[in-house]
């Protein structure tokens, strides 16, 4: 299909340097020929580039977050004579979320991140705004009250602009996306992005469960179209029903954002990443400095 579309534009495949891939395990061996050339195939974890994202095909989007992230840090220091100057605050958080957070978070509506990768988005976001808002220390300051108070002026700089943390921008994109997806069914039902989101979907384990009495079979090799759990796991399994209604989804997704986001930052309490700050080489524990989290900002 996507031959003929090219070839129908003028556009010539040199198959040779095409590349494909599957979810079938690495180990069963399947060769693509085209017109007499063998299309090589990656492997499930490597993937391959489309549309600016990385696509791979074992469900963990390791390699899609290294890409964003890397690119998000070669933004970052393009634009940081910028973002670290003194200019006023809201023009560089503005700046910030424009650029940064766009390129952060490009086609991030097709993601579904484990625990740890959202408190890993969040991780990235203390380091950028480490950079970006500097907090010399007191003479008699402790490194660790130091970092308490560093973190209390982000915070309340974040709090006064309202910005969001990168795991709440994530699922709200996300979230976004769900609703552009169903309610892509009343005027474009025909477009092969519907029929792939429908695909053995939940509703099609419903029906799966109701005909077999509660079970989905789990004892055969059932492939199901999972993207769609957390959806389901803030608004029920007739979430697209609910989101046909556009103005009334938006209005709940900052509830269902705070519902997604309660599991990983009960775990932020226990996770004992650091980082370091290049400008005094301090090492900060940020298990400290959640502990910020419950204070008031004065």
């Amino acid at each position: 299909v996507w031959r003929r579309m090219l070839e129908s534009h003028g556009f010539r495949v040199d198959w040779k340097e095409a590349c494909w891939c599957t979810t079938v395990p690495d180990t069963v061996r399947v060769d693509v020929s085209v017109s007499g050339d063998v299309v090589p195939r990656k492997s499930r974890e490597e993937g391959f580039r489309a549309l600016g994202g990385w696509i791979t095909f074992d469900a963990c989007y390791i390699k899609e977050l290294d890409e964003r992230e890397a690119a998000a840090w070669r933004l970052f220091y393009k634009l940081r004579a910028l973002l670290c100057s003194r200019a006023l605050v809201k023009h560089r958080i503005r700046l910030f979320s424009m650029c940064i957070m766009a390129c952060m978070f490009w086609c991030s509506g097709s993601w579904v991140l484990t625990v740890s990768q959202c408190c890993g988005l969040r991780v990235i976001m203390e380091k950028m705004l480490h950079s970006m808002f500097y907090v010399p220390a007191q003479p008699d300051e402790t490194p660790k009250d130091h970092q308490i108070r560093w973190y209390r002026i982000l915070r309340g700089i974040r709090f006064k602009s309202k910005m969001p943390c990168f795991d709440d921008y994530y699922f709200q994109t996300y979230l976004e996306w769900c609703g552009h997806l169903a309610r892509m069914g009343s005027y474009a039902s025909e477009r092969v992005t519907y029929k792939v989101f429908q695909f053995r979907n939940y509703q099609w384990l419903g029906e799966l469960e109701s005909q077999f009495h509660g079970s989905q079979t789990h004892g055969r090799h059932l492939h199901v179209w999972r993207w769609e759990q957390f959806a389901v796991r803030c608004a029920g399994k007739q979430w697209q029903k609910l989101a046909s209604d556009r103005e009334k989804w938006d209005k709940d997704i900052p509830g269902m954002i705070e519902k997604l986001c309660r599991k990983s930052r009960q775990q932020d309490l226990s996770w004992g990443a650091t980082m370091v700050h290049r400008r005094n080489h301090i090492v900060y524990d940020l298990s400290l400095i959640h502990i910020c989290r419950c204070r008031r900002i004065e």
